[in-house]
Order: C-alpha cells, then structure tokens, then sequence
C-alpha cells in the first residue's frame, strides 16, 4: 500500500501489489520458530516465505488454549474476558485456526516473538485468512510493524489490513493483506497483531446526534495462515528538480526506477508510460541488476511534449506476484 503524497498539480504517487495462490503449508516449531526447511520446499517462492503461522500447534506439544508466543493486547476497552483460543474443529484449508471472542469487547493478540527477521533493502507482504462471525458493528484485521532489537515497536511503521465484517450475509473466509516497508534504520524483525474491535475502537468519524454506541456481544473472528513473504524493495520517482513532479519546459523529464531484493535475484521490471489519453508513449524494461542493495536506474524521456503523464512500474517476482508502482509527472509547456 503506497502512501500518496499531496502535490503540485493533483500529481500522486501510488502503488499496489497481487499475488497467485504460492504457499506451502508449514507447522511451527517449538519455540515459535516457523519449520524453514519445509518452507524452502515449496520452490523458487520458498524463500519468499519467511514465516507461516497455520496454527497446528498440537502436534509440537502446545496443549496451552492460545497459540505459542501470541499474548493478549491490554489496553482500556480490552479486557481480559476477551480472549482467544485454538479452533480445533474450524479452519481455512483444514482446522486448527485462531479464534478471537469479542464478548461485547474488543480483542487482540500480538505476536511476541523477534524470530521474523527485518533485513535491509526489503518490503514486505503478509496475508492472512479471515472468517468474521457475527460482526456487524465490530470489526476484525490484522496489523504489522517494525521492532528494533530489544522488541520495541518502532513509531510509524504500523500498517493494518482492511476491515473484514459489517455484513451478517457474507462470514465466509476471506483473503487480507497488508504491506510493510522494510528499510527502516533499526529495524530488527517484524511484530504482527489480529485484531476484533468494537466499533468505538475503529469509527472516527462525526457521530450523530443521540448517538447509541452499539456492540457486538457474541461477535469474534477466525484467523488462519498468516504468512510472511519477503519482497524486493521497489520505487518509482522523479528527480529532485522536479518539485511537485513536475518538470519545467526546458527540463528533460528523469524517472528514477530503484530496486534491490535480498534474495540476489534480477528483477524483471517493465516501464510503461501514457499521456493524459491512455496512448502509450514510451514502454521498455528496466533492468535491476541482481544485487542484494538497492540501486538505481534513470530513464530518460526527452521527446515528451508538455502534458500530463502517468508512468507504470511491473515487477514479476515469480509464481504469478508482481509489484506494481505508479506515478503522475508533468511537464510544462514553454512560457
């Protein structure tokens, strides 16, 4: 999920990302740590997957209600009667899944372990299965973010999924993600949370007069294989001459492709480039080379004439994920 920007000219930025079905199911091990040998087995994608939690847990030994290293959020609205617990007759492949009991409350699990490690130059994806039960002003999702070395979340780095509930016809599984930026100085690994809220947890927004602030009391949520994948870690950009993305009229237009991926592979990255029409004015591929740092490519575009622009960045990973960027230029037209 790219974070647009506010610019000159309604110029944004943006990003998005897809993925076919590529995980291997893998048990966890004791101590919380995902089995990386049968990870790595599920092929080139293996090494994409750096943690999975199916939450099969018996087989390891856990006969605890909860999943091992997963603790209760405690906050105000977050009591300890809302709690979780292992669903050994309910899952999305096969049982066992995570299931968070509301209560007329709000509740939350964070995972506690510093085992899914934060490398450097590296996004990364996780997604999760969710199955809303009885969620109508509730809402469930999952949130991820950087720690540094002592488990300490680092300020800014959360994301959260979207909010899965809010329709009683629709409680069937459904596929969430979200997407963390990874590069971040001190990071040391990744923490993850499921969340049930109520709905004064979630809603911000004006409220009407005589308000009455509803809640789900026999309301929950199923969570199963959340999964970790790693990513290159992608831009698309402008210069820094170009304030606002926008290039003058006697300035040749630079976009700046950036990419490195941890796992030493070529990226192949295609550019497309359209003006204000949707007619395709320039299209190539951009080559990264096969490094574990970042590094950066320009790509000239010195026969645009002034207008509007919108640039696209594909990124084929492998196994049917791709990463996409976009972004908006201008260039202006002689005074």
């Amino acid at each position: 999920m790219g974070i647009p920007r506010t610019l000159a000219y309604l110029v944004v930025t943006g990003a998005t990302m897809t993925a076919g079905s590529m995980v291997t199911r893998a048990q966890s091990a004791p101590g919380g740590r995902a089995n990386q040998s049968a990870l790595s087995k599920s092929g080139r994608s293996g090494d994409r997957v750096i943690r999975l939690f199916d939450f099969n847990e018996r087989p390891q030994g856990n006969l605890e209600p909860v999943p091992m290293l997963w603790t209760r959020h405690e906050s105000p609205g977050f009591p300890s009667y809302a709690v979780g617990r292992f669903d050994l007759e309910t899952g999305y492949d096969s049982p066992p899944s995570f299931y968070l009991e509301s209560r007329g409350r709000s509740c939350a699990y964070h995972y506690s372990g510093l085992d899914i490690d934060a490398g450097p130059h590296t996004d990364y994806r996780i997604t999760v299965h969710i199955k809303p039960d009885r969620l109508t002003y509730a809402r469930a999702y999952i949130s991820a973010y950087l720690l540094d070395a002592n488990g300490v979340k680092i300020d800014g780095t959360e994301r959260r999924s979207r909010f899965v509930g809010g329709d009683p016809n629709a409680e069937q599984w459904q596929d969430v993600s979200v997407r963390l930026l990874g590069n971040v100085d001190g990071a040391y690994s990744i923490g993850l949370a499921v969340w049930v809220v109520q709905r004064s947890e979630w809603w911000f927004g004006a409220q009407p007069l005589k308000h009455i602030d509803h809640k789900d009391v026999h309301g929950g949520a199923w969570f199963d294989d959340i999964t970790v994948y790693r990513l290159p870690s992608v831009d698309l950009s402008t210069t820094a001459s170009a304030a606002g993305n926008v290039y003058a009229a006697d300035a040749i237009p630079l976009l700046l492709v950036r990419g490195g991926d941890s796992s030493f592979r070529e990226l192949q990255t295609r550019l497309t480039v359209r003006d204000a029409a949707g007619r395709i004015v320039r299209r190539e591929k951009v080559g990264l080379t096969q490094q574990a740092e970042s590094r950066t490519r320009q790509v000239a575009l010195p026969a645009l004439p002034p207008g509007a622009y919108h640039a696209h960045l594909s990124v084929d990973i492998e196994q049917g994920m791709t990463i996409d960027r976009y972004l908006t230029f201008v260039r202006l037209a002689p005074n």
